[in-house]
């Protein structure tokens, strides 16, 4: 169908735009693209979430974060339409609700978020998954920003046994874990142990340098 071509080619325009950040014109796209699926599909097709959620990243990167919840919100209307709640398209939303409450200062919200995320993919993927690690890595980023240093070290444990499980030692998702729990340990007075951890995160980044 002509609509079909017509949203195609404007997701297209809308990709190149937002790889050359310029993110007005892709904003301006992605209404477009929008407009165009809801009068073809409906208000409420899984169609929509693409084009909302590439005008997010859009609005995030400019700062307008009223906008990006708005968008989100759209998404998660939508979801409530065809999906049920424990669908891992929900744990990538509020993947992106955390992010962008995290940007804002608004610890406590993006940890909720994150939570809800981590949630989802304990129940769909189980613990020994590298997003469900990577739940616990951001929950623990967000604690430490907030000067919750015990707490973040927690989570980070979690996250890093899961990477060293299903990745390995030597992996690097498992090389930076060690490295962020090191910037724990120092608030918190441990210097042995964030020695210990920053060694670990060299050697192992030194043999992917390697």
């Amino acid at each position: 169908p002509e609509h079909t071509s017509l949203s195609t080619v404007y997701v297209n325009m809308g990709a190149a735009l937002l790889r050359a950040e310029r993110y007005p014109e892709a904003i301006d796209i992605y209404r477009k693209v929008i407009v165009v699926r809801e009068r073809e599909l409906g208000p409420n097709h899984e169609k929509l979430i693409a084009p909302y959620q590439n005008l997010s990243v859009a609005f995030k990167k400019m700062g307008n974060y009223e906008d990006t919840k708005a968008c989100y919100q759209k998404i998660e209307g939508i979801l409530r339409h065809n999906a049920k709640p424990d669908d891992l398209r929900y744990a990538y939303l509020y993947e992106g609700m955390a992010n962008m409450y995290d940007d804002r200062g608004d610890f406590a919200l993006s940890i909720a978020c994150h939570q809800k995320a981590l949630f989802i993919r304990m129940d769909k993927l189980g613990e020994d998954h590298d997003d469900t690690a990577n739940s616990y890595f951001n929950i623990g980023n967000v604690l430490r920003k907030s000067g919750k240093y015990q707490e973040a070290l927690s989570s980070y444990e979690k996250g890093c046994a899961i990477y060293s499980r299903i990745l390995g030692d030597a992996h690097v998702y498992t090389a930076d874990c060690n490295g962020t729990m090191a910037s724990c340990y120092i608030p918190l007075g441990r210097m042995k142990e964030a020695e210990v951890a920053y060694r670990n995160a060299l050697d192992l980044s030194l043999i992917h340098i390697s």
